[in-house]
């Protein structure tokens, strides 16, 4: 869940790794109130922000992970990760098209990364572009043959 956003508070940096913790471990509740707090001490909070965003698509709340993730994206233009999981809000909400920018974005920012990929290959079946499809799951399997998402794809 990372953006590379550096924290500089020692105490802020603790609050926002408990809540990481909470998050990971399924205590959402837990993890929500944190980056909540976070967020009102420090508007622009990258790192609270996506990954408030991040919970609430996990939680069905796509209202709010698309605001949280999009004023991330803002922040962050640069983020793969961010721009990845707009991108899965967008498609979860079906701007599928809003959807394809994201990834194709998340994709030239971090080239090696394999979730857009995987998010592309899921907007071109959604677009009946089966070839399309097929190139992006390719692609993920010459850079992980046993890669289960790929291969169940």
């Amino acid at each position: 869940m990372s953006t590379n956003a550096v924290i500089d508070d020692p105490a802020q940096l603790e609050r926002f790794r408990q809540a990481q913790a909470f998050h990971q471990s399924g205590q959402l509740a837990e993890a929500s109130a944190i980056y909540e707090q976070l967020l009102a001490e420090n508007a622009d909070d990258i790192n609270a922000m996506q990954s408030l965003g991040l919970l609430a698509h996990q939680l069905g709340d796509n209202e709010k992970a698309r605001d949280m993730l999009e004023r991330s994206a803002a922040l962050a233009p640069e983020s793969a990760f961010i721009q990845n999981n707009l991108g899965q809000v967008y498609l979860a909400t079906g701007q599928v098209d809003r959807a394809e920018q994201a990834m194709l974005k998340a994709t030239q920012i971090n080239p090696d990364m394999v979730e857009p990929l995987l998010g592309l290959a899921e907007v071109y079946r959604y677009k009946q572009d089966w070839q399309r499809s097929a190139n992006c799951y390719g692609i993920v399997l010459e850079r992980d043959a046993k890669h289960v998402a790929a291969l169940t794809g």
